[in-house]
């Protein structure tokens, strides 16, 4: 009966190892990145509606995009979406997420608000018009105030599009 008891308790224990080992593997595991991110020879990119405020010029961010892409040289860029694999969405996003109504709030002033500036760049497939895959590159200056905050913002952007891109 000791020998039974102790030969349960043995397999109780080699299970929750077992059982914690892959737990762990699971949890190292990364989700893959959509094959057609990786595979994809050409791009179009789309300049989506933002909130362009503060510039004169809505396609600013989009040529800022577009040169960085171009200069990056590991899509071609083509001019219609029907001709690519993957359709890049860049746009300018400033939604507001705080606003003082009475006192203050994080340094913001009572009947003001504080804004999250940043780049969104969403990937889909042209075909299914499915969203892959999304990136964030905040601004760290306001963009209005400076071209060297746009294009700070444009390369780190360009840096996470990079570092994904080349998880094959």
């Amino acid at each position: 009966m000791l020998r039974s008891v102790s030969r349960l308790a043995l397999v109780a224990a080699v299970m929750m190892v077992s059982a914690s080992s892959l737990s762990a593997q699971k949890a190292q595991e990364t989700a893959p990145i959509p094959s057609q991110i990786t595979s994809a020879k050409k791009v179009f990119i789309s300049n989506t509606i933002g909130d362009d405020l503060y510039s004169n010029d809505p396609s600013q961010v989009y040529t800022a995009f577009y040169a960085a892409m171009k200069s990056w040289g590991r899509y071609e860029l083509v001019s219609s979406p029907a001709n690519a694999d993957l359709i890049f969405e860049i746009s300018f996003r400033e939604p507001v997420v705080a606003v003082a109504v009475t006192g203050s709030a994080a340094n913001v002033p009572v009947g003001g608000s504080y804004t999250n500036p940043h780049l969104r760049l969403v990937i889909s497939d042209p075909k299914t018009r499915v969203s892959l895959w999304w990136f964030i590159a905040h601004v760290r200056q306001p963009l209005f105030n400076s071209e060297k905050s746009l294009d700070q913002t444009i390369t780190d952007l360009m840096g996470q599009l990079r570092q994904t891109t080349s998880k094959e």
